[in-house]
Protein backbone atom coordinates (compact mmCIF):
# COMPACT_ATOMS: atom_id res chain seq x y z
CA UNK A 1 0.00 0.00 0.00
CA UNK A 2 2.75 2.48 0.54
CA UNK A 3 3.98 2.14 -2.86
CA UNK A 4 0.51 3.36 -4.20
CA UNK A 5 1.29 7.11 -2.97
CA UNK A 6 5.05 6.78 -4.08
CA UNK A 7 3.70 5.73 -7.65
CA UNK A 8 1.26 9.03 -7.37
CA UNK A 9 4.19 11.07 -6.86
CA UNK A 10 6.34 9.74 -9.10
CA UNK A 11 3.75 10.19 -11.65
CA UNK A 12 2.98 13.74 -10.60
CA UNK A 13 6.72 14.79 -10.87
CA UNK A 14 6.69 13.69 -14.25
CA UNK A 15 3.57 15.20 -15.50
CA UNK A 16 5.13 18.71 -13.57
CA UNK A 17 8.58 18.22 -15.30
CA UNK A 18 6.75 17.54 -18.36
CA UNK A 19 4.32 20.56 -19.02
CA UNK A 20 7.06 23.27 -19.91
CA UNK A 21 7.46 20.80 -23.37
CA UNK A 22 3.82 21.13 -23.95
CA UNK A 23 3.61 24.90 -23.70
CA UNK A 24 5.67 25.32 -26.74
CA UNK A 25 3.57 23.38 -29.35
CA UNK A 26 0.45 24.76 -27.45
CA UNK A 27 1.69 28.23 -28.43
CA UNK A 28 2.75 26.99 -32.18
CA UNK A 29 -0.78 25.88 -32.56
CA UNK A 30 -1.88 29.90 -31.84
CA UNK A 31 -1.65 31.07 -35.12
CA UNK A 32 -4.10 29.87 -38.12
CA UNK A 33 -3.15 28.66 -41.20
CA UNK A 34 -3.80 31.08 -44.01
CA UNK A 35 -7.43 30.81 -46.12
CA UNK A 36 -7.66 30.57 -49.41
CA UNK A 37 -8.56 34.70 -49.26
CA UNK A 38 -4.80 35.32 -49.22
CA UNK A 39 -3.87 34.22 -52.37
CA UNK A 40 -2.89 36.36 -55.71
CA UNK A 41 -5.52 37.66 -57.58
CA UNK A 42 -5.06 39.36 -61.13
CA UNK A 43 -8.12 41.31 -61.31
CA UNK A 44 -7.58 43.10 -57.64
CA UNK A 45 -4.26 44.53 -59.45
CA UNK A 46 -5.63 45.48 -62.91
CA UNK A 47 -8.44 47.23 -61.47
CA UNK A 48 -5.95 49.06 -58.84
CA UNK A 49 -3.67 49.70 -61.82
CA UNK A 50 -6.50 51.24 -64.10
CA UNK A 51 -8.25 53.28 -61.49
CA UNK A 52 -4.31 54.64 -60.32
CA UNK A 53 -3.23 55.90 -63.14
CA UNK A 54 -6.56 57.03 -64.87
CA UNK A 55 -6.69 59.14 -61.56
CA UNK A 56 -3.81 60.76 -61.56
CA UNK A 57 -3.95 62.15 -65.11
CA UNK A 58 -5.27 65.31 -64.46
CA UNK A 59 -1.77 66.06 -63.09
CA UNK A 60 0.36 64.52 -65.94
CA UNK A 61 -1.89 66.80 -68.63
CA UNK A 62 -1.36 69.89 -66.76
CA UNK A 63 2.63 69.35 -66.32
CA UNK A 64 2.90 68.13 -69.65
CA UNK A 65 1.42 71.29 -71.09
CA UNK A 66 2.71 73.86 -68.49
CA UNK A 67 4.84 75.33 -70.82
CA UNK A 68 1.47 77.02 -73.07
CA UNK A 69 0.64 80.16 -72.82
CA UNK A 70 -0.85 81.47 -69.56
CA UNK A 71 -4.18 83.39 -68.86
CA UNK A 72 -3.76 86.83 -70.55
CA UNK A 73 -3.75 90.42 -68.51
CA UNK A 74 -5.97 92.15 -71.47
CA UNK A 75 -10.07 91.14 -69.87
CA UNK A 76 -8.29 91.35 -66.41
CA UNK A 77 -11.26 93.79 -64.54
CA UNK A 78 -10.97 93.97 -60.90
CA UNK A 79 -9.26 90.50 -60.74
CA UNK A 80 -12.23 88.54 -62.95
CA UNK A 81 -10.04 87.23 -65.57
CA UNK A 82 -12.05 85.42 -68.63
CA UNK A 83 -8.95 83.09 -69.30
CA UNK A 84 -8.84 82.21 -65.74
CA UNK A 85 -12.35 81.50 -65.61
CA UNK A 86 -12.58 79.15 -68.68
CA UNK A 87 -9.51 77.54 -68.77
CA UNK A 88 -9.06 76.84 -65.28
CA UNK A 89 -12.21 77.84 -62.52
CA UNK A 90 -14.53 76.08 -64.68
CA UNK A 91 -12.27 72.40 -65.68
CA UNK A 92 -11.35 72.84 -61.50
CA UNK A 93 -14.88 72.62 -60.63
CA UNK A 94 -16.04 70.17 -63.14
CA UNK A 95 -13.46 67.68 -61.65
CA UNK A 96 -14.14 68.43 -58.01
CA UNK A 97 -18.05 67.68 -59.23
CA UNK A 98 -17.16 64.40 -61.27
CA UNK A 99 -14.73 63.33 -58.12
CA UNK A 100 -17.96 63.69 -56.02
CA UNK A 101 -20.28 61.77 -58.09
CA UNK A 102 -17.93 59.22 -58.69
CA UNK A 103 -17.50 58.44 -55.04
CA UNK A 104 -20.73 59.42 -53.99
CA UNK A 105 -21.63 55.84 -52.80
CA UNK A 106 -18.46 55.31 -51.19
CA UNK A 107 -19.10 56.26 -47.88
CA UNK A 108 -21.62 53.57 -47.47
CA UNK A 109 -19.04 51.17 -48.88
CA UNK A 110 -16.54 51.82 -46.12
CA UNK A 111 -18.62 52.26 -43.89
CA UNK A 112 -20.35 48.80 -44.21
CA UNK A 113 -17.21 47.44 -44.55
CA UNK A 114 -16.15 48.73 -40.84
CA UNK A 115 -19.08 46.63 -39.66
CA UNK A 116 -19.59 43.94 -42.32
CA UNK A 117 -17.29 41.56 -40.63
CA UNK A 118 -17.58 42.51 -36.76
CA UNK A 119 -17.27 39.46 -34.53
CA UNK A 120 -20.61 39.09 -32.35
CA UNK A 121 -18.54 39.60 -29.24
CA UNK A 122 -16.81 43.02 -30.44
CA UNK A 123 -18.63 46.27 -29.30
CA UNK A 124 -19.92 48.54 -31.76
CA UNK A 125 -19.42 51.55 -30.46
CA UNK A 126 -16.09 50.74 -29.40
CA UNK A 127 -14.89 50.14 -32.75
CA UNK A 128 -16.78 52.95 -34.59
CA UNK A 129 -15.29 55.25 -32.00
CA UNK A 130 -11.41 53.94 -32.70
CA UNK A 131 -11.91 54.08 -36.46
CA UNK A 132 -13.38 57.53 -36.32
CA UNK A 133 -10.42 58.71 -34.12
CA UNK A 134 -8.03 57.61 -36.46
CA UNK A 135 -9.70 59.24 -39.35
CA UNK A 136 -9.49 62.71 -37.43
CA UNK A 137 -5.82 62.23 -36.70
CA UNK A 138 -5.12 61.64 -40.15
CA UNK A 139 -7.30 64.15 -41.31
CA UNK A 140 -6.51 67.02 -39.14
CA UNK A 141 -2.55 66.40 -39.71
CA UNK A 142 -3.13 66.04 -43.61
CA UNK A 143 -5.18 69.52 -42.87
CA UNK A 144 -2.06 71.19 -41.86
CA UNK A 145 0.31 69.78 -44.89
CA UNK A 146 -2.19 71.29 -47.22
CA UNK A 147 -3.00 74.76 -45.38
CA UNK A 148 1.44 74.89 -45.71
CA UNK A 149 1.92 73.60 -48.78
CA UNK A 150 -0.81 76.45 -50.08
CA UNK A 151 0.52 79.40 -48.20
CA UNK A 152 4.45 78.73 -48.81
CA UNK A 153 3.30 79.27 -52.44
CA UNK A 154 3.20 83.07 -53.02
CA UNK A 155 1.54 84.26 -56.14
CA UNK A 156 4.57 86.80 -57.10
CA UNK A 157 4.58 85.67 -60.97
CA UNK A 158 1.34 86.50 -62.41
CA UNK A 159 -1.08 84.57 -63.57
CA UNK A 160 0.18 81.22 -63.70
CA UNK A 161 -1.60 78.68 -65.20
CA UNK A 162 0.25 75.40 -63.64
CA UNK A 163 0.64 77.12 -59.91
CA UNK A 164 -2.94 78.43 -60.16
CA UNK A 165 -3.62 74.39 -60.01
CA UNK A 166 -1.33 73.56 -57.65
CA UNK A 167 -3.43 75.42 -55.20
CA UNK A 168 -6.56 74.27 -56.41
CA UNK A 169 -5.67 70.91 -55.52
CA UNK A 170 -4.74 72.23 -52.44
CA UNK A 171 -8.03 73.49 -51.67
CA UNK A 172 -9.82 70.56 -52.86
CA UNK A 173 -7.53 69.11 -50.06
CA UNK A 174 -8.28 71.18 -47.29
CA UNK A 175 -12.25 70.71 -48.07
CA UNK A 176 -11.75 67.16 -47.64
CA UNK A 177 -10.06 67.66 -44.54
CA UNK A 178 -12.30 70.13 -42.94
CA UNK A 179 -15.25 67.99 -44.23
CA UNK A 180 -13.78 64.44 -42.99
CA UNK A 181 -12.95 66.14 -39.27
CA UNK A 182 -16.33 67.83 -38.88
CA UNK A 183 -17.78 64.56 -40.13
CA UNK A 184 -15.80 62.75 -37.25
CA UNK A 185 -16.43 65.47 -34.24
CA UNK A 186 -20.07 65.48 -34.78
CA UNK A 187 -20.48 61.65 -35.17
CA UNK A 188 -18.42 60.92 -32.02
CA UNK A 189 -20.44 63.62 -29.99
CA UNK A 190 -23.61 62.12 -30.81
CA UNK A 191 -22.92 58.66 -30.59
CA UNK A 192 -20.82 58.86 -27.20
CA UNK A 193 -24.16 59.05 -24.86
CA UNK A 194 -25.35 56.37 -26.17
CA UNK A 195 -25.22 52.17 -25.07
CA UNK A 196 -24.17 49.98 -27.15
CA UNK A 197 -27.64 48.78 -28.34
CA UNK A 198 -28.47 52.23 -29.65
CA UNK A 199 -24.54 52.78 -30.82
CA UNK A 200 -25.63 50.24 -33.17
CA UNK A 201 -28.83 51.71 -34.36
CA UNK A 202 -27.15 54.85 -34.88
CA UNK A 203 -24.18 53.46 -36.59
CA UNK A 204 -26.40 51.49 -39.12
CA UNK A 205 -29.19 54.72 -39.35
CA UNK A 206 -25.84 57.00 -40.08
CA UNK A 207 -23.96 54.39 -41.99
CA UNK A 208 -23.24 57.37 -44.62
CA UNK A 209 -21.55 59.43 -42.66
CA UNK A 210 -19.91 56.88 -40.58
CA UNK A 211 -18.04 55.53 -44.12
CA UNK A 212 -17.60 59.82 -44.84
CA UNK A 213 -14.23 60.22 -43.11
CA UNK A 214 -12.37 57.38 -44.92
CA UNK A 215 -13.54 58.28 -47.90
CA UNK A 216 -11.89 61.78 -47.06
CA UNK A 217 -8.74 60.26 -46.36
CA UNK A 218 -8.64 58.65 -49.92
CA UNK A 219 -9.09 62.23 -51.40
CA UNK A 220 -7.35 64.08 -49.11
CA UNK A 221 -4.20 61.41 -50.14
CA UNK A 222 -4.85 61.62 -54.23
CA UNK A 223 -5.40 65.71 -53.84
CA UNK A 224 -2.18 65.79 -51.98
CA UNK A 225 -0.41 63.70 -54.81
CA UNK A 226 -1.82 65.47 -57.77
CA UNK A 227 -0.05 68.38 -55.94
CA UNK A 228 2.97 66.65 -55.25
CA UNK A 229 3.44 66.51 -58.92
CA UNK A 230 2.77 69.47 -60.26
CA UNK A 231 5.08 70.95 -58.28
CA UNK A 232 7.73 68.51 -59.82
CA UNK A 233 6.77 69.68 -62.98
CA UNK A 234 6.93 73.24 -62.00
CA UNK A 235 10.33 72.87 -60.36
CA UNK A 236 12.17 70.71 -62.42
CA UNK A 237 12.24 69.48 -65.81
CA UNK A 238 9.70 67.27 -67.45
CA UNK A 239 11.14 64.02 -67.08
CA UNK A 240 11.39 64.38 -63.00
CA UNK A 241 7.40 65.18 -63.41
CA UNK A 242 6.96 62.22 -65.47
CA UNK A 243 8.67 59.88 -62.67
CA UNK A 244 6.94 61.61 -59.98
CA UNK A 245 3.96 60.76 -61.98
CA UNK A 246 4.91 57.02 -62.54
CA UNK A 247 6.36 56.79 -59.12
CA UNK A 248 3.58 58.26 -57.04
CA UNK A 249 0.90 56.70 -59.32
CA UNK A 250 2.21 52.94 -58.18
CA UNK A 251 1.62 54.59 -54.93
CA UNK A 252 -1.89 54.91 -55.65
CA UNK A 253 -2.56 51.75 -57.29
CA UNK A 254 -0.63 49.67 -53.95
CA UNK A 255 -2.71 51.44 -51.78
CA UNK A 256 -5.55 50.30 -53.95
CA UNK A 257 -4.28 46.53 -54.06
CA UNK A 258 -4.58 47.19 -50.50
CA UNK A 259 -7.90 48.56 -49.75
CA UNK A 260 -9.47 46.13 -51.97
CA UNK A 261 -8.41 43.11 -50.42
CA UNK A 262 -9.36 44.33 -46.67
CA UNK A 263 -12.69 45.19 -48.24
CA UNK A 264 -13.40 41.66 -49.82
CA UNK A 265 -12.07 39.79 -46.84
CA UNK A 266 -14.35 37.40 -45.06
CA UNK A 267 -14.67 36.80 -41.21
CA UNK A 268 -14.18 33.13 -40.82
CA UNK A 269 -15.97 33.02 -37.47
CA UNK A 270 -19.00 34.64 -39.40
CA UNK A 271 -22.22 32.22 -40.71
CA UNK A 272 -23.19 32.85 -44.38
CA UNK A 273 -26.05 33.56 -42.99
CA UNK A 274 -24.90 36.47 -40.35
CA UNK A 275 -23.65 38.00 -43.42
CA UNK A 276 -26.03 37.79 -45.83
CA UNK A 277 -28.58 39.64 -42.87
CA UNK A 278 -25.95 42.25 -42.71
CA UNK A 279 -25.54 42.44 -46.53
CA UNK A 280 -29.39 42.43 -46.64
CA UNK A 281 -29.07 45.99 -43.80
CA UNK A 282 -26.66 47.78 -45.97
CA UNK A 283 -29.05 47.41 -49.10
CA UNK A 284 -31.66 48.88 -47.15
CA UNK A 285 -29.55 51.86 -46.19
CA UNK A 286 -28.69 52.65 -49.80
CA UNK A 287 -32.07 52.77 -50.21
CA UNK A 288 -33.30 55.55 -47.54
CA UNK A 289 -29.64 57.21 -48.12
CA UNK A 290 -29.87 57.54 -51.93
CA UNK A 291 -26.65 56.02 -52.60
CA UNK A 292 -28.68 53.33 -54.25
CA UNK A 293 -31.60 52.26 -56.38
CA UNK A 294 -35.04 52.22 -54.36
CA UNK A 295 -36.44 48.79 -54.32
CA UNK A 296 -39.78 49.12 -52.61
CA UNK A 297 -42.48 51.78 -52.72
CA UNK A 298 -42.48 51.79 -49.36
CA UNK A 299 -38.95 53.63 -48.92
CA UNK A 300 -39.67 55.73 -52.00
CA UNK A 301 -41.28 58.24 -49.79
CA UNK A 302 -38.23 58.55 -47.77
CA UNK A 303 -35.71 61.95 -47.83
CA UNK A 304 -32.48 61.78 -49.31
CA UNK A 305 -29.82 61.86 -47.70
CA UNK A 306 -27.16 64.63 -47.89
Amino acid sequence: SSKVPLLKLLSKCHSDASAPESEPQAMLKDLPSPSAQAKFRADIWMKAFLMSFVAMAPSLVLGLTNNYDNPSFADEDDGWNNDVGLTVALPAFLIFAFTGALSSRLPTILGFGMLREKSHDICMKESARTGMTNNGIVLALFLTVFVAMFQIDKNEDGLIRSDMWYRIFCIFGMEACTRGIVMVCACLVFMEPLNSDSAAQFAVDNLLYLGEPTACVLQSVMYFLQAIIIWAFNTDAKYVGVLAYVVLGYCVMRSAVVMQYLQQWENPELTDEARNHRISVVTKCRELDGTGSVRNSDSSNQPKRG
